[in-house]
This record gives structure tokens, sequence and C-alpha cells, in this order.
């Protein structure tokens, strides 16, 4: 029988990611009115939907809270946004949140609908 305790490996240190630390998350303004403006074109057509959105919205914060590793650097090619990651809304994997872990928290940049054209949108965003 294998022994079950700090020194099995179900429970060895190589399954823990250093990184995924809970961190608080800054809305920064910008991704706070895209949020807010991506609910209210949803609402246009149904305000449940969109209540729904704002739920979901919450949910990826709650994930990249707890894991703030688990976004894609698919968009961190620009030197001043190379810690960038991208996280989809679940359920609206057409919204995506543009964020940066930094030391003590993680700051979320931009909500972005996925039609856009995100490398000319994130060039106008600012890492600081």
């Amino acid at each position: 029988m294998r022994p079950i305790g700090p020194t099995s490996e179900r429970n060895s240190r190589k399954n823990i990611r250093v990184s995924d630390v809970i961190k608080p998350i800054r809305v920064r303004p910008l991704a706070d009115i895209e949020m807010d403006a991506h609910a209210d074109y949803i609402a246009r057509d149904n305000l449940g939907a969109a209540l729904r959105f704002l739920d979901a919205a919450q949910a990826a914060f709650d994930q990249i809270s707890d894991h703030p590793s688990i976004g894609s650097r698919r968009y961190a090619y620009s030197p001043l946004l190379e810690d960038l990651r991208v996280w989809a809304v679940p359920d609206f994997e057409n919204y995506l949140v543009f964020y940066l872990e930094r030391s003590d928290h993680v700051d979320v940049l931009r909500i972005l609908h996925a039609a856009r054209d995100i490398p000319a949108a994130l060039r106008e965003t600012s890492p600081s």
C-alpha cells in the first residue's frame, strides 16, 4: 500500500503551482465601463441574459482570483503587456477578460468582445 500523507505522490509539492495563490481582483475603470456596456447591449434583447452575463463575469473574476495563471498568454506580444493573460467569461465565451497578475493582486485591464480588433484595442491599453 502507498502511504497517504505529505510524502505521497498525490500530495507532493510538484502538483501545486506556486503562482496559483488567491489574489484580489482590481477592475480598472475602463474594464468596468466595458462590462456595463456589454451588459447593456445584451439587455436590449434579453434582460435575463444580461444579468447572467454579469454573474458569469463575476465567476470569471473568481476563477482568475483563485488561479491567476489560468489565462492564456495568446495576446502577450507587446513588450508593454508581455505578462498579459486572457480568460473567457463562462457561458459567454465571446467576452474576454484581459488581465495582468501583479505581486499582490490581479489587474483587470479590459473586457472585450472577441469580434473586436483585439490587437488594436490592446494597443490603447496602458499596463500601469
